[in-house]
């Protein structure tokens, strides 16, 4: 697998845009957060500019992400009442009219401050595509979910070999009690793992695996993993896969979530999760921003590994009675996000028929199925019944 960036793209905007010199009594403002706010806020971290605040209507997510590496996210009335600041305004996205009309509603006087950019521009990026080589049939859906069928019966079998927990979660778990399958439009397998047999399974797969297996706390293998996530790779397949400012040539992926202990009270899970996130940043911004490029870091890599794993392991057993995921990243879909159980939702665990295989899934299912998707059972509108993930995938 290798990596292609596309970093450089947006910096030979940003870099036209402003002279550096001129940047530094700028108050920097990010509106709306995005893949391209966060390349804006690396660039400007890396030339010493301190003073960058975010802007974004959205309250939940202003709530749930107050901050994105020290950068404090606002709302756009409290920041912009005083138009007389030395504001320097960036969006980048491909609504930046429609946000530049509502700046303007909020104070005309912006007019000359606003820069509309957008970065995040895949075929500017990537002006070409991976060469597929041999990786020249494209697959349909439905090979795709028998190949990742096989994977989580190999997965299945592995675990069953060394003893680890896991259970199918998300729209696996879904499928498992509503298809007693995929969903008949899915395109990828969620599992969890309780941290201790998540670090184990690492550990294990570094030196044996029928598939290639990335993970940050694989050992040697550690620095090749981008995502914080583990993740069991096919190697019959190839498609790209993106993870911002990132391209790699990727097979499907088995996606493996690390369960943590979580604190006891709601108000201590929120800040902890809020450190969860926060880890996530941090990785973005020190890690993946810069791999594959000249100013990636091995050693800041190697420390951010031992940082997220005791970002992990904060709590222990015998001082919490929740568990939760422990992914160090924001849920895509934060507004149905909670992620502190009762323990006693994984206390147990059950098989469940999946595509005629049997896998595990928690005892308590019911629980964490209502959460995310309210009543489960019935089946979504047909305009939404599409692939989650949107990608061309090709068989060798």
């Amino acid at each position: 697998m290798k990596y292609d960036s596309g970093l450089e793209y947006g910096l030979s905007v940003l870099r036209e845009a402003f002279d550096v010199d001129d940047l530094a009594d700028k108050h920097i403002i990010c509106w709306g957060f995005n893949v391209g706010a966060r390349m804006c806020i690396w660039y400007f971290h890396s030339i010493g500019v301190t003073k960058i605040t975010i802007v974004d209507n959205d309250e939940r997510a202003r709530k749930l992400y107050p901050h994105y590496c020290g950068v404090p996210m606002r709302k756009p009335e409290e920041v912009f009442e005083n138009g007389d600041e030395n504001f320097l305004i960036i969006v980048s996205s491909r609504s930046g009219e429609d946000i530049r009309k509502n700046a303007l509603l909020l104070n005309p006087k912006l007019e000359e401050r606003i820069h509309l950019f957008f970065l995040q521009d895949r075929g500017k990026m990537f002006p070409k595509a991976f060469a597929q080589g041999e990786y020249s049939q494209q697959m349909n859906l439905q090979e795709c979910q028998c190949e990742l069928l096989k994977m989580m019966t190999y997965f299945h079998a592995f675990c069953e070999k060394h003893q680890l927990t896991y259970f199918l979660m998300g729209g696996s778990l879904l499928g498992a009690i509503r298809h007693k399958g995929f969903i008949p439009w899915d395109d990828d397998i969620d599992v969890e793992m309780p941290l201790e047999d998540y670090i184990r399974l690492s550990e294990l797969m570094s030196s044996e695996y029928e598939y290639d297996y990335l993970s940050i706390f694989c050992g040697e293998k550690e620095l090749s993993a981008i995502s914080t996530l583990g993740q069991l790779v096919s190697r019959t397949t190839c498609s790209e896969y993106y993870n911002f400012p990132l391209r790699s040539d990727q097979g499907l992926t088995l996606d493996i979530w690390p369960l943590v202990n979580f604190p006891q009270t709601s108000e201590e899970q929120m800040q902890y999760e809020h450190e969860l996130v926060e880890a996530g940043n941090l990785w973005k911004e020190r890690v993946v921003m810069g791999y594959a490029s000249s100013t990636y870091n091995r050693d800041m890599h190697k420390e951010m590994v031992s940082y997220i794993k005791a970002i992990m392991g904060k709590y222990t057993n015998e001082r919490t009675d929740y568990i939760g995921s422990g992914y160090c990243g924001q849920f895509e879909n934060y507004h149905r996000m909670r992620r502190a159980f009762p323990k006693e939702v994984y206390r147990s665990k059950r098989l469940a028929e999946f595509e005629g295989e049997s896998f595990w899934i928690p005892e308590h299912y019911d629980e964490t199925l209502k959460l995310y998707y309210g009543n489960y059972m019935e089946l979504p509108p047909m305009a939404k019944r599409t692939p989650q993930t949107y990608r061309k995938v090709y068989r060798r």
